[in-house]
């Protein structure tokens, strides 16, 4: 063997070893669970009528929040995820007539979800992709671009007419 292969393969062993450990003790390990596979939660009367605080009541489940006060919950189910699927990125997106959407990255492609009522958000529309452990979403102007190590380059998404 030279000496090139030696280092070369002395290099494969240590790179792999030390990838290895790169999550070792990560807390969220410790606590992972499978995703909840239920329907989710909506307050549609999130709306102060006197423009005072907002009073909300959330769901039976219990939610550990501090100075943040739960409007809504769109479950994985709802996007029609399977229990080993996955959501990850999520982005937001302002279009021309001020309506909100959140854009949302899914094992399976990208969902948008419009969140101007945010205790009742409505699924409008769901882009397919390739099947992937995480998926990653930005936009400029009126275009989202939806990336994932499955495969399949990058999706531009235009949202010009989002709010048909």
């Amino acid at each position: 063997m030279t000496t090139t292969a030696r280092a070369l393969l002395t290099l494969f062993v240590l790179s792999a070893g030390a990838a290895a450990f790169v999550h070792d003790g990560d807390p969220k390990l410790l606590h992972k669970r499978p995703a909840f596979q239920g329907a989710g939660w909506r307050n549609a009367q999130r709306q102060s009528t006197s423009g005072g605080p907002l009073l909300v009541t959330g769901p039976t489940a219990p939610f550990t929040a501090n100075n943040v006060t739960l409007l809504s919950w769109v479950t994985l189910a709802e996007f029609g995820v399977s229990a080993a699927g996955n959501g990850n990125s999520c982005f937001g997106y302002t279009s021309p007539s001020g309506r909100e959407y959140a854009l949302m990255g899914l094992s399976t492609g990208t969902a948008v979800v419009e969140i101007t009522q945010p205790g009742n958000p409505v699924i409008v529309a769901q882009v397919p992709g390739p099947v992937s452990l995480w998926r990653d979403v930005r936009t400029y102007s009126t275009y989202a671009y939806a990336v994932s190590e499955g495969g399949g380059g990058i999706q531009v998404i235009d949202l010009a007419n989002v709010d048909a």
